[in-house]
């Protein structure tokens, strides 16, 4: 089980063995990394931000909850920097553009890519706390309940936000004509 591995992996970085926390950092950096590129949509901020979370993580491994998951706690740490930072620089950039791979005709490969972009850009435009809660619970995969515990919020509030930024979303795409009543649009 991983919860138990994760353990052990602490308390051998705990006894002195660093390679645990390696361990750990490859088990859990595509995925913060992930979700705080998803908040900042800068590839170099996120690549600092998420460094300075392992490091973050490194320091205060002492204070790691038994009682509760690595991935949250992680999640945790990265959504709290991750939050400082944008308040700090208070940045709300559109997304780079990144090239879109697939099998699919060159046609539909380049209207997933182009609604893809429109998306990340919508998002860097939600106000932090529905933007993470959005990430949390669909391109993160989270449960309510995960998120809760990420965010130290009531499960109650974790719906009734994410339905608020779900709104938001939905809006500014429609806005931009890129979603008709029940999806995206198709020119």
């Amino acid at each position: 089980m991983a919860e138990i591995e994760d353990w052990q992996l602490i308390r051998d970085f705990q006894a002195g063995k660093n390679e645990a926390f390696a361990v750990i950092l490859k088990r859990y950096e595509r995925p913060i990394f992930n979700l705080v590129y998803g908040m900042v949509n800068h590839y170099e901020d996120a690549r600092d931000l998420s460094q300075q979370i392992f490091a973050k993580a490194a320091r205060k491994i002492g204070q790691f909850d038994p009682s509760h998951r690595l991935f949250s706690w992680l999640y945790r740490i990265a959504i709290n920097e991750t939050l400082n930072f944008l308040e700090r620089t208070q940045r709300f950039e559109g997304v780079e553009d990144r090239q879109f791979a697939g099998p699919e005709d060159p046609e539909k490969q380049y209207m997933r890519h182009e609604f893809e972009v429109h998306l990340r850009n919508a998002l860097s435009r939600l106000a932090p706390q529905y933007r993470a809660l959005i990430l949390l619970k669909h391109f993160e995969g989270c449960s309510y309940r995960e998120i809760s515990s990420v965010l130290g919020i009531p499960e109650s509030t974790v719906k009734s936000r994410l339905f608020t930024g779900r709104r938001y979303l939905w809006e500014d795409l429609h806005r931009k004509g890129l979603l008709q009543r029940h999806g995206p649009a198709t020119h």
